[in-house]
Formats: structure tokens, sequence, C-alpha cells
């Protein structure tokens, strides 16, 4: 006999039962009292008294996970505060209610703080059903972020805040909710060490039951599948002790109390079924998790309007927020590199307390209604501090884990918002540089440094590369690697009245470098030059018959701007717009231009409609061409590939509109970094679109091919594999928003409306767009493409300094050193007490084993391909 769980199980008509037979068989008998009669009068002559056999009912388990954005992106601190608390008391009202009701609240370190705070009693009450049963708290990133538009090491920091400020509040944290279920293949580590047990994702298949999501570098963590289309027949078509999840937005109570009721309501008319409402933990802890399964983020990619993905990369202020991300991620990054390394070479302490920055935080007038890091200042002292204290580099990463949500860039978000996070960033920014800076100081303080007019130390925090840096000086100058003496290929132009000098240079590996200066009689001068292609022997660029090709030896590839509609908001008309959508006119003819300076450049100007200007210049370097492309919008225009379709605006997360298309002729299979990794495409035929953190890689079938690099801020590629096409989406008028702050009607306890009040968002003014271009032969392992990328995207640090006669110090050293290529320092500290402690990801494809060196002490590592791990060099 098939055991009955013992629970409170609620029915039409307000009574309550122990277990679902005696619901049901009450209902049964509320039907059929009337006909009790005959039935008995009748069951002799059906042949005797027994009873036929009873089927035996399949019991479908569900759960649901509230997710407790408290709405940031769309509403200002004072509705946040004044209203959300009440419709939380709603919901946590209707549980109590429905003692069957059974799930997870998820908070974002955030959203509990903001609740701790302002509402407590909230927390409180959903500790009341926490203690009974009913609710489990699931954690969440520290704000709501998502997964692909942070690095690798601010991916976990996030999630381990967001686990450990809720954990602080509310005692035990189950499980983890991925924001917008978006994931990538290195999660499972980062949900590892963030220490949950699972975490939702979609799949695209019915899956019925928990697995284990193994990730890139063979960690795993459990997956139960979300999924809410077609709910009904789900539960009809699932298996026996099967489970559905399903989530929505913790301020739409509707969205839970219509399921529970219609649930209710399918689950007493199906006599075969029972449904049985459950919390994840207790479901994991009766039927454990199934076998192991590999995913990645193709399920979504297929779906160019996938939320997940485009409603964060697309719109022109997402382009520039994420651009301002990725500079104080990189920047936060190189100052703890740089805090370490001079503290385990040098024994020199830079990272003091907070009230000894020379930094004076920023602040933004138009953010006084939007909440701040400041806001909860308990955050830093209890899980953030270093040593014990509050540093500069504990404020830098306060600001940093702030600022990183998602729901101010993409969903709806509130321009203000918008705004708060770019001045978080910058903050941020400004505080790390701080670090770096002192790190320099410390460092030419012991460096031998004479003979030239001024000098320069600069600071690479990666593989060694060369990079073409740009100095300003008051004279013109010849520049010289200090350490050798050596000039350096240079270029000096004049401003008025400073002189912006652009010099290549050699940078040693996670190390700095000093050059000198020598005043030089003359600057140079480069005027533009009619032309239509530059080469520099390998690689070329040319316009012919308005169309670009860039060619390395005799292979050519086609760049182009894909059409699109635009619309005019307002003109100089009395500010009357555009009635319709149209396709771009161009005005005139383009003037393509070229100059020979330090590296050939090529330069393409047109009108490509009235309310667009356009100017295009590529650099050829040795070895890759750099595009940069600014657009000028004189006029606010909003803009689509296809114009105003379906509904126009409204809910439209189309990411095509201003498209860079790379048109290659040959089939390959597409590549793209992640957080921690390098990812294969698995759609290998038709168009689809995804979310790579900076580069795409066309891997042709019979070896070589091309990469495409982002550096403002670009996220949103698209690929045609069997084609050998993939491109950069820039730009789009995708549904942004809101206005003003919403409104919220609450119609009943059950019931909350808001004023949906949105906006295409429109161009005007200046976009620079800059991206990478590299041509490559063999694998993208052997050529090492994750060091080409990251060469181009993250910075050099520079530094002027003063001579020193008496420093022991060369000019030029690395202060750490890895002996293999592919594997990336991603992650530096040091104690007295521990020693050095550094993170390696290797992203070579490959086993290795690597002799790890900091200055006379080494440790032999062994990684694997694709690993994240730690090691100690004491």
């Amino acid at each position: 006999m098939k055991k009955i769980f013992t629970l409170l199980r609620v029915v039409p008509g307000g009574r309550y039962f122990h277990n679902p037979m005696q619901a049901e068989g009450a209902a049964w008998g509320a039907r059929m009292t009337k006909g009790l009669a005959l039935l008995l009068f009748l069951l002799p002559l059906m042949g005797g008294t027994s009873a036929a056999p009873k089927q035996k009912k399949k019991t479908v388990y569900m759960s649901y996970i509230l997710h407790g954005n408290m709405n940031y992106d769309r509403y200002t601190k004072s509705t946040i505060w004044r209203d959300f608390p009440v419709i939380y008391d709603y919901l946590l009202d209707f549980m109590e209610e429905h003692p069957d009701f059974k799930g997870q609240v998820e908070f974002s370190g955030q959203t509990v703080n903001s609740l701790k705070q302002t509402a407590p009693h909230v927390i409180e009450h959903a500790m009341k059903l926490h203690r009974r049963g009913q609710v489990n708290f699931t954690g969440a990133f520290y704000s709501a972020a998502l997964n692909v538009t942070m690095d690798g090491e601010t991916n976990w920091r996030c999630a381990a805040l967001g686990v450990n400020v809720l954990k602080d509040v509310v005692g035990a944290v189950d499980g983890f909710f991925v924001q917008e279920r978006a994931f990538h293949a290195q999660m499972p580590w980062i949900l590892n060490r963030a220490g949950v047990n699972w975490a939702p994702v979609t799949t695209g298949d019915d899956v019925y039951f928990p697995f284990k999501l193994k990730g890139m570098d063979g960690s795993t963590i459990g997956i139960p599948v979300i999924d809410r289309s077609d709910l009904l027949g789900k539960i009809k078509n699932a298996p026996d002790k099967g489970i559905i999840l399903i989530e929505e937005d913790y301020e739409i109570p509707q969205a839970f109390s219509h399921v529970y009721r219609e649930v209710s309501a399918f689950d007493e008319q199906e006599k075969d079924l029972d449904v049985v409402w459950i919390t994840l933990d207790e479901y994991i802890r009766k039927f454990g998790v199934n076998a192991e399964r590999y995913a990645d983020s193709a399920v979504r990619a297929g779906n160019r309007d996938n939320g997940a993905y485009s409603r964060w990369t697309a719109d022109p202020l997402d382009i520039i927020i994420q651009e301002h991300a990725n500079r104080a991620m990189s920047d936060f990054r190189a100052a703890t590199l740089m805090n370490a390394l001079v503290q385990a070479r040098y024994g020199k302490k830079i990272d003091e307390p907070f009230e000894q920055a020379k930094i004076t935080l920023e602040e933004d007038p138009v953010t006084w209604d939007i909440e701040h890091a400041a806001t909860y200042p308990d955050v830093e002292p209890k899980f953030l501090t270093r040593d014990g204290e509050i540093t500069i580099l504990t404020k830098a990463d306060h600001l940093l884990l702030w600022a990183v949500n998602s729901d101010a860039r993409g969903w709806y978000p509130l321009y203000e918002r918008r705004r708060e996070r770019i001045n978080s960033f910058n903050n941020s920014s400004n505080l790390s540089n701080e670090i770096i800076n002192r790190g320099l100081d410390a460092l030419a303080q012991q460096i031998k440094t004479e003979g030239y007019d001024r000098y320069y130390i600069l600071f690479n925090a990666e593989a060694a590369r060369t990079q073409t840096l740009q100095l300003e000086t008051t004279f013109a100058c010849d520049v010289f690697d200090d350490a050798s003496g050596k000039q350096l290929r240079s270029t000096t132009l004049s401003h008025g009245g400073a002189y912006m000098t652009d010099v290549e240079a050699d940078l040693p590996a996670y190390g700095y470098k000093v050059v000198g200066l020598k005043k030089s009689a003359n600057s140079n001068r480069y005027p533009w030059a009619p032309g239509n292609s530059v080469r520099n022997g390998a690689l070329s660029v040319s316009v012919e018959n308005d169309k670009i090709y860039v060619a390395r030896g005799n292979e050519r590839i086609e760049l182009s701007l894909d059409e699109f509609q635009l619309k005019a908001l307002a003109d100089m008309h009395y500010g009357a717009g555009d009635a319709v959508w149209r396709r771009a006119t161009p005005h005139g003819q383009p003037r393509v231009t070229v100059k020979n300076a330090l590296y050939p450049q090529l330069r393409i100007e047109s009108q490509i409609d009235w309310l667009i200007h356009l100017q295009q210049t590529f650099t050829l370097l040795p070895d890759r061409i750099l595009c940069d492309m600014c657009f000028d919008f004189p006029h606010p225009t909003v803009i689509r590939k296809d114009g105003g379709v379906g509904a126009g605006l409204s809910f439209d997360f189309d990411p095509r509109g201003l498209t860079v298309q790379v048109k290659t002729g040959k089939a390959g299979q597409i590549w793209y970094d992640i957080p921690f990794g390098m990812s294969p495409h698995t759609l290998l035929t038709g168009m689809s679109y995804f979310c790579a953190w900076s580069a795409a890689i066309l891997q042709y079938a019979d070896k070589g091919g091309w990469m495409m690099t982002t550096g403002t801020g670009e996220q949103g590629f698209y690929t045609i594999p069997d084609k050998g096409e993939f491109g950069l989406y820039i730009g789009a008028s995708t549904t942004s928003g809101p206005v003003r702050n919403m409104g919220m009607t609450f119609v009943d306890k059950t019931h909350v409306e808001a004023d949906l009040d949105w906006y295409g968002e429109p161009f005007h003014g200046i976009y620079d767009h800059r991206f990478m271009l590299y041509p490559y032969t063999g694998t993208w392992e052997d050529s090492r493409l994750p060091e080409v990328a990251k060469s181009y995207t993250q910075p050099v640090y520079l530094r002027e300094i003063a001579p020193n006669a008496a420093g022991a110090l060369s000019p030029q050293q690395s202060l750490l050193t890895v002996n293999r290529p592919g594997i990336e320092v991603t992650a530096m500290d040091y104690s007295a007490k521990d020693g050095a402690t550094v993170r390696l990801n290797n992203k070579s494809g490959k086993d290795a084993t690597v002799r790890l060196t900091i200055g006379e002490k080494a440790a032999d590592v062994k990684i694997p391909a694709n690993a994240i791990i730690e090691t100690k060099i004491k």
C-alpha cells in the first residue's frame, strides 16, 4: 500500500485535511451522497459485494521559488521601502492560509538587507513559515547579477557575498537562484565555492528529476529544472515522483496564487493523480539527484529574442554600463595582484584602512532617491574586511559587487538606477587605481633610474604581451627601454599645448617596466590622405564598391553593417518626429582616407542617414586589426532591424539594430569565452544568438579562423557557423524604462498591478565601439587566443616616477611567473601567516603541470584542462 505523506492540503470551500486521500474522499462523498442508496441496491445484482481493485495513483511533486528581487530596476527606494513589504506580507499571508503550499523564498543580499533595515517583520513572518517546514530560503548573488556580465572572480565573490548576507539573517541557505536562469559551463565551480547545493536552470527539454550538472572543470551541482510553459500538461505527463519547479517575481503575488488554485482544481479533477507541494530540500532528501548531465547556454541561444541575454546586452546604455563594469573588474583584479605582490616580494603593505585613502568618492545628484552601497554600512565590516579592517580594497570590492546588478542594465531599468551603477563602478575603479599607484610608487623607490628627462613605470597584470600605449607630455620626445637602452617604436603628435606619444612596448608577465623619455627636436605630422587601402605585409584593409574587406594573405573576409530601420523621435521642426519606421537612406558618397603613422590606418566617413554620421577607423598592427566605429546621432532616434513589429516596442528584446557582420564564406564552429573558460557553441547550423564575456572565435573545419574581441562593453554575438558568418550587436532600441517612477495598484491581497510605462531606448549623441579582429592558423588552443583576447581587453597601468640613482632593483621584472602558456593567474592574496595564495585557471585546453614562481619561492602545480585551482607559496 502506498505511503501517505502527512501534510495539510486545502480544497475549495476552506476545509483542511491531513492527507490527500482524506481530501479526495471528502470531495467524492459530497458528489455521490444522493446516489448512495441506489448504488448499494445495485451491487448484489452486479455480481457480488467485493470492490474492484483501485488503480495506483501517480504522485507529482511541485515546488516554487519566489524571486524576491525588490524590483530594484523599476522603483526608487522610497517606493520599495513603502510598498514592497506590503506585497511580501500579502504573499506570506497567502502561504500561511494554505499550509500545503511549499517552496522557497529567494533573497539577494541587497533585498534581505533592505528588508532587515526597513521591514524586519517580513523576515520574521517568513521565518515563522520556515520553522514549520513550509518555506526555505534560497540564496542569490549579492546584487541581481547575470553570470555572463561578470568575470569569473567577480562572479563567485558576488555569489558568496549574497549567500553569506542571507545566511547571517536567516541562519541557513538552501540552494541558489541564478538570475534569469542564465548559466555557463563553469557555474558549478562558482556555486560549490559559494557553499550551495543546487541551482535551477532551463535545459530546453522536459526534465522531471533533478540531475547533477557537470561543469567544464568537472565540478557538479544539483539541478532542478524550471519550466513554466504548459504547466497542467506537464503535470499530466510527468512520471511518478517527478517534480515540477515554477518561479515568478515575488512582487506579482497573483502569479503564485493563480497557479496554486489552478493546480488544486486540476488535482481535484484528475483521479489518478496526486499533486503534492514540497520544498526542494525535502524532495532531494527523499529521492536524491539523478546522474550527471552536461549543459551549455545553447538551449537559450537558439532564440534571438531570449530575455536572459538580450535584455542585458543590446540597448545603447547596456553597452555603456558594461564598459564601466569591465574597467572596474579589471582594475580591482590588478589592484589585488599589486597589493599581494608588493607584500610578498618586498614586505610592504599598501592596502591601508579606508580612512587613509586619498580618493574622494563621487556622488551623482540624480541618484538621491536610489539605494547605494553606503545604504548598508554593515556589509563591509561583517563580510569584506581584509585582516579584520575595512580597507581601500574592501570599499572598492563592495562598490563593485553592488554595481554589477544586471537589473540596473537591461530589465526595464530606471535611468537613475543606471546612473547610480556607473557612479559606483567609477568609484570602485578610482579606489583600485589608488592601490595600483601606491604599489608603483613603492616599486619606484627601489628601481635605479638615471639618464633620461622623464620616466614612466608600466604595470602589466597579465601574461607577457606587446602593447601600444599613449603618453601625454609637454614636449616632443623619443622613448627608450630603460633596462636595455633600446629606443622603442613611437610616434609623437602635437595637440596644441600638449604632445601625445604612441609607443610600442614589450611587457613582462605580471610585472613592471620602466621607460625613459628624451626630448626630441620635432614632432611628427601624419595627415590623412586620399586612398582606399592599407597594408602591413600579411594584413590589409580595403574599400571596394562600397564594401569593406579585411585580408590575411589570399584570404578575404567581408565586414558590413546590416540593414536596419529607424525613426526620429524629434527633429528641428518644433519637435515633430517621424510618423513611420523607414530604412536608413545614405546621403552623399563616403570619404575614404589613409594615414601611415606608427601603424597603417584606413578611415571611412559617411552619413548613413540624415540622422546618423559614422566614422570607421581600421588600424593594422603586425598580427591583428583594430576597428573603431563612432556613431554620431544629432537628434534622438530609435533603431531596430525590422522597425516596430508586433506590439511595437513593448516587451520587445530583439537585439538586432546596429549589427556588425563578418562573412568569411568558410564553415566552422564557434567558441566563445565565459567566466573561467572557453565554451564551444553547440548550435552548428542556422542563426543563433549568445552572450559572450568578450570574444567569439570562428574555428574553420580545416583549421585556422578568426577571433572577434570586443573592447567597449558589447556582449551580444550572433552566429551562422555553417555559412562561416558571425557578428556583433552594437545597439538596438529594445524595451527600456520606466520613464518615471512606476505606480502600483493593490487590487486585493493576491493581486498587485504595476504601471507598465516603458519606452524604446533612443540613440542621441556619440557612441564609440571598438573591437579587434585576429586571424590565426591551426587551432585556437595552439594559438593561445584567450591570452590574445586579454592582451586587448585588459589595461596597462602607467605612472610617472622621479629619477632614483640609488635604487637596487632592475628597471624591468616579472614579479610572478608561470612557465606554461594558457594558464591565467586570476587572483592572488598574501598574509604573513599563510604566504601567497594564487588562483589559476587553465584555458590552454590541455592538462598541464606548471611552475609558479614568486621571487625565490616556487611551486609545481598540476592543473587539468579547464580547471580552477588554488595553490599556496610560503
